[in-house]
């Protein structure tokens, strides 16, 4: 998939400028879902690069509309997230959560949340980032950074997706949801 979307942009830098945005817009999209920094830094080099063979192209423009710039909610969002990370296993385990009340509280949009499982991911040392979201039910966001297939885990609780990132729906209370994911989370880094 990065390969593929690195020649789109290459082609749309090359052709028609507004492609060049809609890309970077399907980019930020994958950016914010998996938190990969190489292939963000990839993206920023392939930019770069084209952008001296096209001058009309305003890459920090690009970069502030569609991948750094956030809503004041989603600052508040991340704040509370970070205030409430917990760490597990000698920090090989990052843990957060959001509750409905707080996407009110700070009158987030939905989508506002995408993104916040990778501020545990992120840390130095952290293998596996847990993010609970409250929303009928909780739903849970595992991001791996290679160590642990998270695909496994959330299958064996009816969820999925792949090696690096996957997602639960739980429809149990929020302590015994934490406890069984961390629980399994301890066992895969444990063998």
């Amino acid at each position: 998939m990065y390969t593929e979307i690195i020649k789109i942009i290459e082609g749309g830098l090359i052709g028609d400028r507004e492609k060049v945005y809609n890309y970077a817009k399907t980019l930020s999209d994958n950016l914010i879902n998996s938190g990969d920094k190489e292939f963000g830094n990839k993206i920023y080099k392939t930019l770069t690069t084209k952008n001296k063979k096209e001058k009309d192209i305003d890459i920090n423009n690009i970069y502030m509309k569609y991948l750094a710039r956030k809503s004041m909610a989603q600052i508040k969002l991340m704040k509370i997230v970070i205030d409430r990370l917990e760490f597990f296993l000698d920090g090989k385990i990052a843990f957060s959560y959001m509750t409905k009340e707080d996407m009110e509280n700070v009158c987030a949009k939905m989508g506002d949340h995408e993104g916040l499982v990778n501020i545990g991911r992120n840390i130095e040392g952290v293998e596996v980032s847990v993010f609970i979201r409250e929303d009928d039910g909780y739903k849970v966001s595992l991001r791996s950074n290679g160590l642990v297939d998270v695909n496994v885990i959330a299958s064996k609780f009816g969820g999925g997706g792949h090696p690096m990132a996957a997602g639960i729906k739980f429809n149990s209370n929020f302590k015994e949801t934490k406890d069984n994911i961390i629980n399994e989370i301890i066992k895969e880094l444990s063998v």
